[in-house]
């Protein structure tokens, strides 16, 4: 699936319908790593799929599929300047917008973010601009800032998200990053820390624990 954002770029991702049909259900949106694509979720998005909800796994501006403009430019993300970094969370919502337009049997009430370091930075500013605010937020090695993407103080602005905070304790760097923002939330908040792993979406590679604790809390009430 093609996205134009307003500004002429070209957004690619993966729409994993429900296999529910007497009811709409919820839309679990899905942001990988930087450097990374939407396919590093391997068949986690089909798994999530497969229990009931609707998936969308988007490549972010400058990854993956989503390297060009509307003009055929390549543009990937060595080539992104500073201002372009800001622009991930409004291709968020900008997406899902599109999806609204074009699928209508989807919960756009309720919505799921996954996000993996950048895809989580991003995550955190897209949710603050939807109404209502997202049902749940999956955080794999979020950060205070990347990228320009400083997410402390809107994590703090959350009135009823549910979080999940992922990190491994052998990556210092990750694991207190996600301590700290942790202490921002003022909803309810999980913070799972495993012995050992990479940070961002390595870390569903190297440990299956992961992608079954996501679904888990997915699907939780």
């Amino acid at each position: 699936m093609e996205i134009e954002t307003k500004d002429g770029f070209v957004l690619v991702g993966d729409f994993y319908p429900s296999k529910v049909r007497d009811k709409k259900m919820p839309l679990v949106f899905m942001l990988h790593s930087i450097n990374g694509k939407s396919a590093d979720w391997g068949d986690l998005p089909k798994k999530i799929a497969s229990q009931g909800n609707n998936v969308f796994a988007l490549d972010m501006r400058g990854h993956g599929r989503s390297v060009y403009n509307i003009n055929f430019r390549y543009v990937s993300r060595s080539y992104l300047k500073p201002k372009m970094w800001l622009k991930f969370p409004n291709d968020t919502v900008e997406t899902i917008n599109f999806l609204k337009e074009h699928y209508s049997m989807v919960d756009y009430d309720h919505v799921i973010f996954v996000g993996a370091d950048l895809g989580a930075n991003t995550a955190i500013l897209a949710g603050r601009n939807l109404k209502p605010e997202p049902d749940k937020m999956i955080l794999i090695s979020p950060t205070q800032k990347f990228k320009g993407l400083h997410t402390p103080l809107v994590l703090s602005e959350y009135e009823k998200t549910k979080f999940y905070i992922i990190a491994t304790e052998t990556d210092r760097y990750f694991m207190l990053q996600a301590k700290t923002l942790d202490k921002f939330i003022q909803t309810q908040s999980t913070l799972k820390l495993y012995p050992k792993g990479g940070s961002g979406t390595l870390l569903l590679k190297q440990s299956k624990d992961v992608s079954d604790d996501i679904i888990k809390f997915v699907y939780e009430e």
